[in-house]
């Protein structure tokens, strides 16, 4: 955790999947933690939300920035 966020780097061990959800569109899926984390590095979720929003095709028609919510719906290796 840095500066008050979660990293993937935090829930690597802990999560496999974790479902995303676009806040402007009907987007949805189950990314792999793992994946995400080769992909981003151990980037804070907020930021990684963003990262993900840069694909919303709603997101140039918005003055305000698309974002992803990261939802807790994961699926718990332990």
């Amino acid at each position: 955790m840095r500066r008050g966020s979660v990293t993937l780097g935090d829930l690597v061990d802990r999560i496999a999947m974790m479902e995303v959800a676009c806040s402007r569109c009907k987007w949805r899926g189950r990314l792999q933690v793992d994946r995400l984390l080769v992909q981003y590095g151990d980037m804070e979720l907020p930021e990684l939300g963003c990262v993900l929003a840069g694909d919303c095709p709603k997101a140039a028609a918005n003055a305000a920035p698309a974002s992803h919510i990261l939802q807790g719906g994961v699926h718990d290796l332990s």
